[in-house]
C-alpha cells in the first residue's frame, strides 16, 4: 500500500488488520525458515518483518551501490535471498514517490 501498511486478512477477506508499517512501499515478500516476512521495499531495501519490529536487512549491494528500486524477492530453501532491483539509476523518489 502507498501508506507503507502491510495488511493481514482473513481468508474470506472479511477483515483486514495492519500487520506492520514499513514507512516505504512493499512490492513483494516471502518468508524465511523462521517465519519472518522478508520484504522487498522499493524505498527502504530488503526488510525483515515480524509483529514486533521492522528492520532493514540490506539497502545496498556494495560500497556506493545502493538498492534503488527493489521489487521482487524469493527466499530459497537454503536461506539465500534472491531479489530484483528495477533500476540501477532511479529510485522511487526520482519518480515523485517519497
Amino acid at each position: 500500500m502507498t501508506s507503507g501498511n502491510i495488511l493481514r486478512m482473513e481468508p474470506d477477506v472479511s477483515r483486514a488488520k495492519v500487520f506492520a508499517n514499513t514507512g516505504g512501499r512493499v512490492l513483494g515478500f516471502d518468508f524465511d525458515a523462521d517465519g519472518h516476512m522478508i520484504a522487498a521495499d522499493a524505498m527502504r531495501g530488503l526488510l525483515s518483518i515480524d509483529e514486533d519490529r521492522v528492520r532493514v536487512l540490506v539497502d545496498q549491494v556494495g560500497p556506493n551501490d545502493p538498492i534503488r528500486y527493489v521489487n521482487s524477492i524469493v527466499v530459497a530453501a537454503d536461506g539465500i535471498i534472491y531479489f530484483t532491483d528495477a533500476s540501477t539509476r532511479f529510485s522511487p523518489a526520482d519518480w515523485g514517490y517519497l
